[in-house]
């Protein structure tokens, strides 16, 4: 359980296990990944894409990722 920041709606609180289930889905559960693997992650500034970034990082993988625009690059 964590706290919903003052500044966020429940409505975007709520996206929130959405993306990491997705991440995880994805990552863990179909991609097996493994610990110390390197992982490329697409649209690394967008939800699921920071969801992917934390899990990989949490596993200990070296982590790349792409962004569509200068201004995502320098998120």
């Amino acid at each position: 359980m964590w706290d919903v920041p003052d500044d966020w709606t429940l409505e975007e609180a709520s996206t929130v296990p959405v993306a990491y289930s997705t991440a995880y889905y994805a990552l863990v559960m179909r991609g097996r990944l493994q610990r110390g693997e390197k992982v490329l992650i697409h649209s690394g500034s967008g939800g699921v894409g920071q969801a992917a970034i934390s899990i990989a990082l949490h596993f200990g993988c070296e982590v790349f990722t792409s962004v569509g625009t200068k201004e995502k690059k320098e998120f």
